[in-house]
C-alpha cells in the first residue's frame, strides 16, 4: 500500500487552540524518542572510537586516490579533534562521508581545515540556480561541512539585520532540539508553550502559535506576529537518512526546492522565507514560508498561470497539497519542462495570445512559429519544439489544440 503523503491543511482545524506566550520553564533537551515504526539509530560511539573510526577511514580512502602513499602523509597531519570543533558533523560522518570528505580535500590541495576551507561559500547561490537534489545537497555539506546551513531571510516585519536572523535560527533550533519533533502525535501543550516563548524571546514582539498538522515527515505550525503576515513553520521529524527512500520530499529536499521556488519568483507555490537545509544524519531541518487560507483571493495573474503553464509543479495526487492555487507542501516537486523551455515558452504565450474581457484568445500560432522556427539554430529548434509541446499537452481547456497542430504537421 502507498503511504500517503500528508500536507499542511490549516483549513480542516475548526477553532484551532491559540497559544499565548507563557512565563513557564522551557522543556528540558531529552525528550526525543520516535514513535510506531522506528528509523534505525546510528551506533553511539566515544570521541576515542570516533576518532579510530575517522583514521581507519582514512586507510580505505588510500585506495581511491592516486598516489596512497602521499595521501596517508597528509591524512596522518589531521588533527581530529580541532576538525571537529570547526565542523561538528563530521562526528557524525558514515565511512562512505568520510571517504569522500577526505578525498575530496586531498585531491584540493587542502592544507589546513578551517573554518573557511571548510565552509561552502556560495550555496545560497548554488540552490537558486538549480533545483538541488536531496544526494546533490549531501555532497555539498560533506565536501564542505562547516557552512552555515541557513538559508533565506526573515519575513517583512520580523526584524532585520545578521544579528537578528542568526538569533531566530538558533531559537528554532533550539526547539527542534527540545520538542518530540520526531512525535506522530501533535505537539503537548507543555511544547507549544516553549516554542511561543522561544519565539517571542527571539523576536522580542508578540507571538500567537497554533498547531495545524502532523504528517509523515513534519509537523506544521501557524505563527502569527504582531506587525506581519502570518506564516508556517514546518519542522521535519527525521534526517533526511531516516526519510525512507523518499528523496524528494521531508528534510532533504523541501528547504531547497521552497528556496528555489523563491528564487525564481514562482507564484504557484506559497513564498518560501528562510529555513535550514539538512545532510545526511543531521537534525534540525525546518523552512518557514506564507500561510495560505482557505479564503478564495484574486489576484491578477500572468498570461502563462491563465493558461496553468508553471515551471514547477508536485507530481503528488492528494489535492490538500494546494490551497487557493498555492502549493503549500513543497514536498514531491520537479520541473514540468526544462527552465530554458520555459523561458522559450513564456515568449511563445506571449506572442501568439491577446488578452480579452473574456479570458485569453490565440491568434496567428501557426504563422508566428513557423516564421519563428525556421530562423532558429539546430540548437534552439530543440528548446523550440519543447517549449510548443510543453504548451500544446498543459495549456488548460483548448488553447493548446494549435500548438499541437503545428508539432504534428512539423
Amino acid at each position: 500500500m502507498r503511504m500517503q503523503i500528508q500536507a499542511i491543511k490549516p483549513h480542516i482545524f475548526h477553532q484551532p487552540q491559540r497559544i499565548f506566550a507563557p512565563k513557564l520553564k522551557p522543556l528540558p533537551c531529552d525528550t526525543f524518542s520516535f514513535s510506531g515504526l522506528e528509523p534505525p539509530k546510528p551506533r553511539v560511539m566515544t570521541s576515542e572510537q570516533k576518532e579510530r573510526y575517522f583514521r581507519e577511514c582514512a586507510i580505505t580512502t588510500a585506495d581511491r586516490v592516486y598516489n596512497p602513499k602521499e595521501f596517508l602523509v597528509w591524512a596522518d597531519k589531521i588533527d581530529y579533534k580541532k576538525l571537529i570543533e570547526i565542523a561538528p558533523p563530521v562526528a557524525k560522518f558514515d565511512g562512505m562521508q568520510i571517504e569522500d570528505f577526505l578525498a575530496f580535500h586531498y585531491k584540493n590541495g587542502t592544507q589546513e581545515f578551517t573554518k573557511e576551507t571548510l565552509s561552502c561559500k556560495n550555496l545560497e547561490k548554488l540552490l537558486a540556480q538549480d533545483l538541488i537534489s536531496h544526494n546533490e545537497l549531501s555532497g555539498i555539506l560533506t565536501t564542505y561541512p562547516a557552512t552555515n546551513r541557513a538559508i533565506g531571510k526573515l519575513p517583512e516585519g520580523w526584524g532585520e539585520g545578521k544579528e537578528k536572523f542568526d538569533k531566530v535560527i538558533n531559537a528554532i533550533n533550539n526547539i527542534t532540539r527540545t520538542v518530540d519533533v520526531t512525535s506522530e502525535n501533535a505537539f503537548t501543550p507543555s511544547e507549544m508553550t516553549y516554542i511561543v516563548k522561544s519565539l517571542t524571546d527571539a523576536l522580542e514582539k508578540p507571538v500567537v502559535c497554533q498547531y495545524i498538522d502532523n504528517g509523515v515527515f513534519g509537523h506544521a505550525i501557524k505563527i502569527e506576529v504582531k506587525g506581519a503576515k502570518p506564516v508556517v513553520l514546518k519542522m521535519f521529524k527525521t534526517p533526511p537518512a531516516y526519510d525512507n527512500g523518499y528523496h524528494t520530499h521531508g528534510a532533504g529536499a523541501e528547504p531547497q526546492i521552497g528556496f528555489y521556488a523563491r528564487a525564481h519568483n514562482l507564484s504557484n507555490y506559497a513564498k518560501f522565507h528562510f529555513g535550514q537545509v539538512a545532510n545526511k544524519h543531521d537534525f534540525g531541518a525546518f523552512y518557514v514560508a506564507d500561510f495560505i487560507d482557505k479564503m478564495p483571493r484574486i489576484e491578477k495573474k500572468t498570461k502563462m498561470e491563465k493558461l496553468g503553464l508553471h515551471l514547477m509543479s508536485i507530481g503528488d495526487i492528494d489535492d490538500s497539497n494546494m490551497i487557493n492555487g498555492k502549493i503549500v507542501d513543497y514536498g514531491s516537486s520537479s520541473f514540468v519542462v526544462s527552465p530554458r523551455a520555459f523561458k522559450v515558452a513564456e515568449e511563445i504565450v506571449e506572442n501568439t495570445t491577446s488578452s480579452t474581457p473574456f479570458g485569453i484568445k490565440t491568434k496567428n500560432v501557426s504563422e508566428y512559429l513557423s516564421n519563428t522556427y525556421k530562423n532558429l539554430s539546430d540548437i534552439e529548434k530543440i528548446d523550440f519544439r519543447e517549449a510548443v509541446d510543453f504548451i500544446a499537452f498543459h495549456a488548460k481547456e483548448s488553447y493548446g489544440k494549435e500548438y499541437e497542430m503545428w508539432l504534428r504537421n512539423l
